[in-house]
């Protein structure tokens, strides 16, 4: 196996790394938003403010604890870096070979 080949190996793990990330996201985001809709039909059909007031509450609870650290934020930017770093590398190498 060549360095050439090696490169490209490198190049689809990070892009595969940086998809995976996305797709993470992605399902948290739909679960978060499911979720976030059984507070909406809840706050509709609440009759009493203070229920209103505790629903919002448990809505905003629920985002700060479930969605932010399920979220993994943290990994988007690395996949990101990953990314630049890798293309980065791809169009130098490039450049050398003209």
């Amino acid at each position: 196996m060549g360095i050439e080949e090696l490169k490209k190996q490198e190049a689809r793990r990070v892009r595969n790394e940086a998809e995976k990330c996305l797709r993470h996201a992605s399902i948290v985001l739909a679960k978060t938003a499911h979720e976030i809709d059984g507070y909406i039909a809840q706050l509709k059909t609440a009759r009493i403010p203070l229920r209103r007031q505790a629903i919002l509450n448990e809505a905003i609870n629920h985002l700060a604890t479930q969605l932010i650290p399920n979220l993994d934020f943290a990994e988007l930017p690395r996949a990101q870096a990953l990314l630049a770093i890798r293309d980065h590398a791809s169009l130098a190498s490039e450049a050398g070979d003209k």
